[in-house]
């Protein structure tokens, strides 16, 4: 790694760090530029060769989240709904501090639409036959409304005092699937 690229990284996490910190005290809409550069003692300048708003700042913590959640889905081999639950919530865990920053500011949108697209991909490859017999409109609306009630239900998981474990987690989602197949008999 050149020069160049080790400062601009060190100044990303320095912007990043700021505005999470930042976060914890102020609504996300509150915030401004010029207190996350002030905090990160970087320039304006700095923020704005780096990043094009606060959200852009926010993908790169996301876009860890989602790396993390795709490997653990490269390296499963069940994508059963209760599977596929355990490994959302097991991400989840994983980045607890940063989730509950995230919905107590409103943004875990940000993170379940991010998930939401990549899992598409993996789906079409993993899950072709899925594809194949009830077509990609289906499948995707299908997915569409299970990351729906995940973002409601990591939003109240996370910012419940009371945990739940991932592997709880993983046998309620395989009742919820059981019930939902019972219902529709």
């Amino acid at each position: 790694m050149n020069k160049g690229n080790a400062k601009s990284l060190y100044s990303k996490n320095q912007i990043l760090k700021a505005l999470l910190h930042i976060m914890t005290q102020k609504k996300f809409e509150d915030i401004s530029i010029k207190e996350i550069t002030e905090t990160a003692w970087v320039s304006r300048k700095t923020f704005y060769r780096n990043f094009e708003n606060k959200i852009d700042v926010l993908s790169l913590e996301i876009d860890k989240v989602v790396t993390f959640y795709l490997s653990s889905l490269e390296n499963a081999e069940d994508l059963s709904f209760d599977s596929v639950a355990y490994l959302i919530f097991n991400t989840m865990e994983a980045y607890r501090p940063f989730i509950k920053i995230l919905v107590k500011n409103n943004l875990n949108y940000l993170l379940i639409d991010k998930m939401f697209d990549e899992i598409i991909k993996v789906y079409k490859v993993r899950k072709k036959d899925l594809f194949d017999v009830y077509g990609e409109k289906i499948v995707s609306s299908t997915l569409l409304f299970s990351f729906g009630g995940f973002e409601k239900y990591i939003s109240y998981w996370i910012m419940t005092d009371n945990q739940v474990t991932t592997k709880q987690i993983k046998n309620e989602f395989k009742q919820i699937s059981q019930l939902m197949s019972d219902s529709i008999k």
